[in-house]
């Protein structure tokens, strides 16, 4: 969500509890092992993953209720990712862009976390545990 004031947590709680409502839980494959920006100087590592509909789902849902201009089409520029690891500014290394094998895992939750930044790195802390559904049985 990038950098959110304060007094707009309650809020924003309220909106990824409604944008998880009703929705079950899913599986999410790692596809392939990127470095992000990619038409820029990197900034981190990441491992891209595939686009199941329910994780595409919030996604809309969030966008629609948390971004102040609506694009007619917000996902065209989501990338569904897991950030492994962030560079230290400095030199960068080269575009990394390599598919990797490895097995799907269950998202069965979402957990809002707050990021505070100071100059020796920066301070993660959950905010909220929402719940998806369980998982239809197979």
């Amino acid at each position: 969500m990038g950098d959110v004031p304060s007094r707009e947590l309650d809020a924003i709680t309220e909106s990824v509890e409604r944008s998880a409502a009703g929705l079950s839980a899913f599986a999410l494959t790692p596809r392939r092992l990127l470095t992000l920006p990619q038409h820029a100087h990197p900034r981190l590592i990441a491992a891209e993953t595939d686009s199941p509909p329910t994780l595409l789902e919030i996604q809309r849902r969030l966008a629609h209720r948390l971004a102040s201009n609506v694009r007619p089409n917000p996902g065209d520029r989501f990338l569904p990712h897991l950030t492994l690891g962030r560079f230290n500014p400095g030199p960068r290394p080269a575009a990394i862009d390599h598919p990797i094998d490895l097995p799907p895992f269950e998202i069965n939750e979402i957990i809002l976390m707050r990021s505070t930044l100071s100059p020796a790195g920066a301070e993660h802390h959950e905010v909220r545990r929402v719940k998806l559904d369980p998982s239809p049985a197979a």
